[in-house]
């Protein structure tokens, strides 16, 4: 396991009974990076969650260690979250294995995780279908204004409050 990896995973006890959520993009830069930072915000702010719920990011063509883009930092702050000391990680085998669920920005994304583990099939979701809704995705901002950053910012936090309840009603 490497290092990064370990310390996001450090100090679970192991009777906690533990949800782990690992976000997909391209680069781990802008998209994956600020869904984690809302959801991470969304599950602390909850107090009546049934599982302790780790969530971790990654990228399909992600270079290893760089930080989130200016922009992505910027309007996440908006929903409490702060990403400023994120690295990015490329996707791998090992993080696919700690997930319980995997939520894709893009088609493209999950089907590079199937590529990787095809056994991961039943537990990744573009993460709009997850929530049901019949979309593409979120769109990658990237080169974009900070308006497209904005807009982006707002549709996850709309979905992964869907998601946190999902993940949280469905917990046994």
């Amino acid at each position: 396991m490497s290092k990064n990896l370990k310390k996001q995973v450090k100090g679970q006890k192991k009777n906690t009974r533990q949800f782990t959520v690992l976000f997909v993009c391209s680069g781990n830069s802008c998209r994956s990076p600020m869904a984690k930072g809302i959801f991470d915000k969304i599950v602390a702010r909850n107090k009546t969650s049934k599982a302790k719920i780790l969530s971790l990011s990654a990228g399909t063509t992600a270079v290893a260690g760089q930080l989130p883009n200016e922009f992505a930092q910027k309007v996440v702050k908006k929903y409490g979250a702060d990403i400023r000391h994120h690295l990015s990680a490329p996707l791998t085998k090992e993080r696919i294995a700690l997930a319980d669920l995997i939520l894709a920005m893009e088609e493209k994304h999950k089907n590079s995780v199937l590529e990787f583990v095809p056994e991961a099939k039943s537990r990744t979701f573009v993460i709009t279908k997850y929530i049901g809704k019949n979309s593409e995705g979120i769109i990658d901002p990237l080169g974009q204004p900070l308006e497209k950053y904005e807009e982006t910012a707002k549709k996850l936090y709309e979905l992964l409050r869907k998601v946190y309840k999902k993940i949280n009603n469905n917990w046994r």
